[in-house]
């Protein structure tokens, strides 16, 4: 990249110097206590808080099950993992119950001879099944059987792990010629039966993405070709298979695969009339096959909002089994047991379906880590006994190596209203921002200054535009002195908008209206602070565009797709990741007939010109690549970048962007101070406080999971 770039656009960037390679500060690890003695598993959202510090959303875990009216926690954050090793449980994921109630869940760790493992549970002991240290060799899918077999993948390659060896077998992986044909390059969902055979998604080189399965005794097989993605697989003892016709988001049908003939039958379809509605698509993130080769899946339906319900076939065709999901409903466990039992999480609750819908555990309900703690991951079993994941969220204000809670989960406003849920999160010199869930229900944006906690405004109040306010974005961006959040709007002459509400006084202005889809433009999302109003998204059409609001409601595009981006010698056709401040905007874009696909482009007014393009030699070595998945801050003194990387020996690094070009703030693999090394794969976002970076990130070998760095 030459200076040039930045030269034209200095007002943009005005920046102080920083070193060529700066020193890291670790403000807090994972494991450690805060100050009410919480043991903290992650330490998300970094965000400049002034004097107080840096505010973080901080959440502790747990691992547990229901049965019937019991309650009971397995292991928390801070609990001893199991010999040999030395260090205590962090965060907990994904687990699996069996028929028996023997359980295998993965599970990050504060420790030093490895930062996460698969784990086996049964009765009261724990066993590490596979440990991993560091980003060389990640752990993916996995599954547990009934003879409490495990199958797992690790870094692309599937082993079966045997309970009474404790010895794991490869399978297949990366680099293995297919059934087929192409060779194995990826391999993702993985699902295990009790006859020992693994059925298994996997991406090709040289040919389509397909489904598998592999065995000791049979090796592996070609199933069929399927797009991979995440999409659910099922497989019961028999080795009948059940899967939905693509991986992604949308499927046309529902398949059976049968062993015994070595065939693929249809069993559901999209257009299929089932009772009084019409199937318009399949949903693959839902469909399981039980012993009896039963098939239970999701599909949306022809009805108001083509809701999703779930669906039943047999010998005697498709029934329906629920009327509409919530629009939030995640999280379903692959496997169907005999009695057609079928686990899930929405609104923040586990849900189970047993005959009817059921509550398993919700909003309010009390538990050993805390009240409303956020569910995940569950998993049934033939008893009815559900395991599942949980964490507890609180903000918390870091500051001199101590994490004080300013506000938690289950605290109760003057009138009485609980929070049940925690959201975005912002901070400025005095005081705290959040979305809040209140009683299960309410939505509406906190402020917490000195100890008390006031609404700032809650859906069912009046806007400044008319109406009132139905629904209140899930984004939003705090600045020195006001919150800027998209709202829809009822009742009134606009349908949304981009509003401001003052920390000072709490008066509402508005930056921007709209009245609906065929209004230029519409569909306003993820509102960030810039002066004294705001840059968000929205959509001219069918086109995205990055838009500012001020004010009185003064609305100015700044860029969009089918725009020309000077510099490049192409035009934006895709719009990622953005920031802006008083001064301008930064976003990341995709481009066409340009000298590079993707760049980081400048916005300031009216102009736009690239920062960053992929290929650009990047300080230190090597170059940024996949700029498409960079993530970008900025602040009124500085912008900067966090980019994967190609040739330099780190995979990703963090950088400021200064009137001189990148300045190297952090590559992946970094020392970090008190030992491990910083492992930025995982990081999704970063803040800038000043010229100086905040972030979360995951350590290899440091005794922690988990770090809260500033740089410099």
């Amino acid at each position: 990249m030459t200076s040039s770039r930045l030269v034209r656009l200095a007002p943009l960037l005005l920046l102080v110097a920083v070193p060529a390679l700066a020193d890291p500060r670790v403000l807090f690890r994972s494991g450690a206590p805060a100050d009410d003695g919480t043991l903290l598993a992650t330490l998300e959202r970094p965000h400049p808080a002034g004097a107080a510090g840096t505010a973080i959303l901080g959440t502790t875990a747990a691992l547990m099950t229901r049965s019937g009216t019991d309650l009971t926690v397995l292991a928390r954050t801070g609990d001893p993992a199991p010999a040999p090793l030395a260090g205590t449980f962090d965060t907990f994921e994904t687990p699996v119950i069996t028929a028996s109630g023997a359980i295998a869940f993965h599970a990050t760790l504060n420790a030093t001879a490895a930062d996460e493992g698969i784990f086996l549970l049964d009765a009261a002991t724990v066993e590490p099944v596979v440990t991993s240290t560091g980003i060389a060799a990640p752990l993916g899918a996995f599954d547990v059987n009934g003879a409490l077999d495990v199958a797992y993948v690790q870094d692309d390659v599937l082993y079966l792990w045997s309970h009474t060896s404790k010895t794991a077998t490869r399978l297949a992986g990366r680099g293995d010629a297919a059934p087929g044909g192409g060779d194995i390059r990826h391999i993702g969902r993985a699902v295990l039966n009790d006859a020992g055979t693994v059925a298994f998604a996997a991406t090709l080189k040289g040919a389509s993405d397909a489904l598998f399965t592999a065995s000791l005794q049979d090796g592996t097989r070609f199933i069929g070709r399927r797009r991979f993605g995440p999409g659910a697989i099922s497989i019961n003892a028999s080795g009948q298979l059940a899967f939905a016709s693509d991986g992604r988001s949308t499927a046309d049908f529902v398949l059976r695969y049968e062993p015994a003939s070595n065939s693929v039958t249809v069993v559901a379809k999209k257009d299929d009339k089932v009772g009084d509605v019409t199937l318009t698509t399949i949903d693959p993130e839902f469909v399981a096959i039980d012993p009896q080769g039963r098939i239970a899946f999701e599909a949306r339906v022809d009805t108001k909002g083509n809701p999703r319900r779930l669906f039943f076939a047999d010998a005697g065709g498709v029934t329906q089994l629920t009327g509409d999901l919530s629009r939030t409903a995640a999280d379903f466990a692959p496997r169907l047991t005999s009695t057609d039992r079928i686990v899930w999480t929405q609104d923040r609750k586990v849900a189970r379906f047993d005959g009817a819908v059921k509550g398993v555990l919700g909003p309010g309900d009390g538990t050993p880590i805390g009240p409303s703690v956020n569910p995940a991951a569950p998993s049934i079993n033939d008893a009815g006994t559900v395991v599942f994941t949980a964490a507890h969220e609180a903000l918390y204000l870091v500051d001199a190596g101590v994490a004080r809670p300013a506000v938690k989960v289950g605290d109760r406003l003057v009138n009485g209203s609980v929070i049940t849920a925690i959201g975005a999160h912002g901070a400025f010199d005095g005081g705290l921002v959040f979305r809040a869930t209140l009683d299960g229900i309410d939505v509406g944006l906190l402020l917490v200054r000195n100890g008390a906690i006031d609404r700032i405004v809650t859906v069912g109040d009046v806007t400044p535009a008319g109406g009132k306010f139905a629904s209140i974005g899930e984004t939003i961006d705090v600045g020195a002195d006001g919150v800027v959040f998209t709202a829809s709007v009822t009742g009134g002459k606009v349908n949304e908008g981009v509003f401001r509400a003052s920390v000072q006084n709490g008066r509402i202005e508005v930056l921007a209206t709209s009245r609906g889809k065929r209004a230029k433009p519409h569909q306003f999302a993820s509102p960030v602070v810039a002066g004294t109003g705001a840059v968000f998204r929205a959509l001219t059409g069918a086109k995205a565009g990055l838009f500012s609001g001020s004010p009185g409601g003064k609305l100015r595009r700044l860029v969009g797709v089918g725009q020309p981006a000077r510099g490049t010698g192409g035009k934006v056709t895709g719009l990622r990741d953005y920031a802006a401040s008083g001064t301008g905007a930064i976003v990341v874009a995709t481009l066409k007939k340009a000298s590079a696909p993707n760049a980081v482009l400048a916005v300031q007014k009216g102009k736009v010109a690239p920062l960053v393009t992929e290929g650009d030699t990047a300080p230190g070595g090597g170059a940024f690549t996949a700029v498409d998945g960079a993530v970008v801050a900025m602040s009124d003194a500085a912008a900067g970048i966090l980019a994967p990387l190609f040739g330099a020996g780190a995979a990703r690094g963090l950088f400021l962007l200064t009137d001189a070009g990148p300045t190297m703030l952090l590559l992946d693999g970094a020392a970090l101070p008190g030992g491990g090394a910083a492992a930025l794969g995982l990081t999704t976002e970063f803040a800038l406080d000043g010229a100086s970076a905040l972030l979360e990130t995951r350590l290899a070998g440091g005794g922690a999971a988990r770090a809260l760095v500033a740089v410099p």
